[in-house]
């Protein structure tokens, strides 16, 4: 996790050398919790990839 003022980037990895990034606002980074090492459901649409805390 990468946070900046507005926006913040999350760095998901799947498997060994498999990681998905994504660029979330800061307020949705705290509004999920987000922290190295919690465990994320990623989900993916053509145009969308949302993170959502489990």
């Amino acid at each position: 996790v990468v946070r900046g003022d507005a926006v913040s980037l999350v760095e998901v990895e799947l498997e060994p050398k498999q990681r998905v990034k994504a660029v979330v606002t800061t307020q949705a980074l705290d509004s999920l919790r987000l922290e190295k090492g919690r465990p994320v459901l990623l989900v993916v649409k053509a145009t969308d990839v949302m993170v959502l805390s489990l």
